[in-house]
């Protein structure tokens, strides 16, 4: 499998003219891709979003992930995910200033799962403000709101 992981990544940095070294930690809990090199970034996709990387996971977990169950897959690329964990972590807390300041709902662009609650956790101690999510699917995104505002309606759901 590791095999097989490494000839997709260097295919697709070949078509692309990319220099992308591929390693692979294969432990117990998770299989862990780690991609270095001059040409990482072109993985974090256009304004560092980390588009590209996500596709990339979603690709060799569509090649991959039934063999790896109940494994994850990861993909890491060069400290993205702890920079795009601290990009949401300020931008939630610059939405809840700002719901504090005006005392109205702000919904947050779409985000995945795991950016979600990124975002939840990073509010969910924050004065003033409660957070949950709305939208189905790709257009699912987390709403700020007053703390003092109702419930949401229903079909929202908290998370």
């Amino acid at each position: 499998m590791a095999a097989g992981v490494r000839a997709i990544v260097r295919a697709l940095a070949a078509a692309g003219r990319l220099e992308v070294d591929v390693e692979i930690d294969d432990a117990a809990d998770a299989f862990v891709v780690f991609l270095r090199g001059k040409d990482a970034a072109f993985f974090h996709g256009d304004l560092a979003r980390g588009d590209v990387l996500e596709a990339l996971g979603h690709l060799l977990d569509r090649a991959f992930g039934e063999d790896l169950r109940p494994r994850r897959l990861r993909l890491r690329c060069e400290g993205f995910r702890e920079a795009r964990d601290a990009a949401l972590a300020e931008d939630a807390r610059r939405v809840a200033a700002e719901v504090r300041a005006s005392g109205e709902a702000q919904t947050m662009e779409p985000l995945n799962a795991y950016e979600r609650r990124i975002v939840h956790l990073t509010l969910q101690e924050e004065p003033g403000v409660r957070t949950f999510s709305v939208g189905e699917g790709m257009d699912r995104r987390v709403t700020v709101a007053p703390a003092e505002a109702g419930p949401p309606t229903p079909g929202e759901g908290e998370a």
